[in-house]
């Protein structure tokens, strides 16, 4: 059955609606491993220093406790090995339907996904069941996310391991589909789709939405290392979701337009004209890997796909360049809500590695939606603070202070506190959002908090969203994941102006 505009709408229908039903999540799909105002583009001086650094203009300066939204107690959930990577992927989901939201963990170093139930009393301490990559090295579990694929009511997990080699060579890339159903997801993966070509990175990164309109959930992922008519220039497709699980033929597909782009090393899709129709937004970082960044001087890049009557538009309708080479923009982005309450999706993406003054501490730029989509002349912006490099993992995080407005979270995972390290909660507002954010930070160096962070749905049904968020290298390198919940009933309150 065909649905409704009205209904096919996946974050105009409310972010906190999505994520009291458990159903929207988002991961550290598009971040780098944990183990090893917009301008013309500029080259702009800077470098990590060991000293205070100086911030950039406008940059980040006061900030708040967690406790202003949620509650003093979390829950802790521990890796088991050395190096094991758990908490560099997160997503939620009710993978058994009992009206709890469940959480699963990608553990890359163990080639591990890990599922933990939802209780009135929280999330479980123990896994209930674990997911297990085929082959070592192929960093399964290292992009994940969750959404119901085949219209059941149950959310599935779809996980990547995009270092896969199917017998194409290394990093080919493979993705694979664990359903979910009445006693919780299967350990056996119902279906598996592998990438092209050597070196593509196929499943690198995820989302599901409904981008069709026909009421089930389709599947968007990138492949940012593959290589057509030019190297590492990257590809993205959308799978349809059906009562048969995935239609393994894409239904759309776009690449790169140059090489060393790395198209499609994030996606999203969002209503962002508010017509009815899912739009496919894209973050292009430019080369993001070690060496490969040699010489190369891309700013980074968003493309927008305007969706229609008729499907995704074949070219981007809409793009948006960095203001500075390397920053790498793109590489953080997510759909968040409508964080200004006019009616119409707004887009959050960062510039991981912006730098001015002495430091890197990042950069977000929050794109509002309109009657005509985007528009250059509707970004708000605004820089990190210290070095940690701001805007490398996004989520939406719902209304975690109750005032009608969409929050979002987004994730400076590398360093100390004191330089900048931590999760920032970016709140809404009619006219501003970056005024004394929230920041979650951790007592160890070099930890990868927010590596992984999602909205966690309502996990102990009180009204209040949660949110979880991982660090794949706290805890003596074993990872750790915590949940965070939230203690202000905002989820289905309607939205009321500031």
């Amino acid at each position: 059955m065909r649905l409704k505009p009205s209904m096919c709408k996946v974050l105009p229908v409310g972010i906190s609606a999505l994520i009291a039903l458990g159903t929207f999540s988002v991961s550290a799909q598009n971040a780098p491993s944990a183990t090893d105002a917009m301008a013309p583009v500029a080259a702009m001086g800077g470098g990590q220093t060991t000293g205070p650094l100086t911030p950039c203009p406008g940059a980040i300066s006061k900030t708040r406790p967690y406790t202003d939204v949620f509650k003093t107690e979390f829950t802790t959930l521990k890796g088991q090995e050395q190096n094991g990577g758990f908490g560099e992927s997160v997503a939620s989901g009710d993978f058994d339907r009992d009206g709890y939201t469940d959480i699963a963990v990608g553990a890359t170093g163990e080639e591990k996904v890990y599922i933990y139930r939802g209780t009135k009393d929280g999330i479980s301490s123990s896994p209930s069941v674990v997911l297990k990559g085929e082959k070592e090295k192929s960093e399964f579990g290292r992009s994940m996310t969750v959404g119901d694929i085949n219209g059941d009511g149950y959310a599935d997990v779809i996980v990547g391991a995009h270092s896969f080699d199917g017998g194409l060579g290394t990093h080919q890339g493979k993705l694979y589909v664990f359903l979910g159903g009445p006693k919780g997801v299967s350990d056996k993966p119902a279906q598996s789709i592998e990438g092209e070509h050597k070196g593509d990175e196929y499943g690198r990164t995820f989302a599901v939405y409904d981008m069709d309109g026909d009421g089930i959930n389709d599947l968007l992922t990138g492949a940012s290392g593959y290589n057509g008519d030019q190297t590492y220039q990257g590809k993205v497709y959308i799978y349809r979701g059906t009562r048969n699980g995935l239609d393994t033929k894409p239904w759309f597909t776009a690449v790169g337009e140059h090489s060393d782009d790395e198209f499609g090393r994030a996606v999203t899709a969002a209503d962002l004209n508010h017509d009815g129709h899912m739009d496919l937004i894209v973050g292009q970082p430019g080369l993001t890997g070690g060496g490969r960044q040699a010489g190369v001087t891309i700013p980074g890049t968003m493309h927008v796909f305007y969706g229609s009557a008729k499907g995704l538009s074949p070219t981007a309708n809409f793009k948006a360049v960095g203001e500075m080479v390397k920053g790498h923009l793109g590489e953080g982005l997510s759909g968040v809500g409508d964080v200004n309450h006019d009616g119409y999706d707004d887009v959050a993406i960062g510039a991981r590695d912006f730098s001015c003054g002495d430091g890197a501490p990042g950069k977000l730029y929050l794109y509002l939606g309109g009657a005509k989509g985007l528009s250059m002349d509707r970004v708000w912006a605004l820089p990190g603070k210290g070095g940690a490099g701001v805007g490398r993992t996004m989520a939406p995080a719902g209304d975690l202070d109750g005032d009608g407005f969409a929050d979002f979270l987004s994730a400076a995972p590398m360093g100390t506190a004191e330089r900048g390290a931590g999760v920032y909660i970016f709140f809404g507002g009619a006219t501003t959002w970056g005024k004394d954010p929230i920041v979650i930070t951790s007592d160890e160096a070099s930890s990868g908090i927010g590596f992984g962070v999602f909205s966690a749905g309502d996990i102990n049904k009180d009204g209040a969203p949660d949110i979880v968020i991982g660090a794949p290298t706290g805890g003596g390198r074993q990872g750790w994941v915590r949940v965070y919940y939230g203690k202000i009933a905002s989820l289905n309150k309607p939205a009321a102006a500031k």
